[in-house]
């Protein structure tokens, strides 16, 4: 049901599930695509769940990249998000 709340309210064409959530049993995977289906409205068609390609590393990768842009750009996120609005 979360998924598709966060669908619903942000309106993406896709979710990606990443940390331990992409090591998913093919099988719970399936559950998880079916249940969204069933249960999605029919405007919510259109959205594809997939695994991150980065699988348990996502997370890591994150932290390093906001380290990265704190400590040695010297920036934060939200200035970097407010210049592209």
């Amino acid at each position: 049901m979360a998924l598709i709340a966060a669908s619903s309210i942000t309106g993406c064409k896709k979710i990606i599930l990443a940390g331990g959530l992409s090591n998913l049993d093919d099988a719970y995977f399936g559950i998880v695509q079916s249940f969204f289906k069933e249960h999605a409205h029919h405007q919510l068609s259109h959205v594809s769940i997939v695994r991150s390609a980065l699988a348990d590393k996502s997370a890591m990768l994150g932290s390093v990249a906001v380290a990265l842009d704190r400590w040695v750009f010297q920036r934060t996120l939200l200035e970097t998000m407010s210049k592209l609005q």
